[in-house]
């Protein structure tokens, strides 16, 4: 976990998503995938049992309560205090979405962090898209496991 002193640090989330909506729905081709600032959708990474991977690139850096983190970067949405990524569904070529589901990124800690930091190490969430807007976290919410494998949730 970067020191209170260190900038930022860079981390990878990978987001399992167990359930994923159709490719086509009502006549058209669809699209789903994690959403960038600029509104693209990055597919995931078929996985077992027909989920998708989502790897995330953020940086980090220590909150001033020194047990929660602050995550940045170009998939990472909302205030500070409230920071999420969003996975979107939408028909190929358009801007206009179907659904959304937003990640909460709060419940990352300094220790996670600093465990997904370690070679071979990843911080993984897996959620269903068969859930609300807001993504209740499978499991155990975000955890740190080998690789970006993890395909039963936590």
């Amino acid at each position: 976990m970067p020191d209170r002193h260190q900038a930022t640090s860079a981390l990878t989330l990978t987001l399992v998503c167990h359930d994923p909506p159709p490719t086509e729905r009502d006549g058209q081709t669809m699209e789903f995938g994690a959403q960038d600032k600029a509104g693209t959708l990055h597919p995931g990474r078929p996985a077992a049992a027909q989920a998708l991977h989502f790897t995330l690139p953020v940086t980090v850096k220590a909150a001033h309560d020194g047990e929660t983190v602050d995550v940045a970067g170009p998939f990472v949405h909302g205030p500070p205090a409230g920071r999420f990524c969003y996975l979107g569904y939408r028909p190929v070529g358009s801007t206009v979405w179907v659904r959304r589901w937003k990640i909460p990124l709060a419940g990352i800690t300094s220790a996670q962090v600093a465990a997904a930091q370690a070679p071979g190490q990843t911080l993984v969430a897996h959620l269903s898209a068969t859930s609300g807007s807001t993504v209740q976290l499978l499991g155990h919410g975000w955890v740190v496991a080998a690789g970006a494998s993890g395909d039963t949730p936590a």
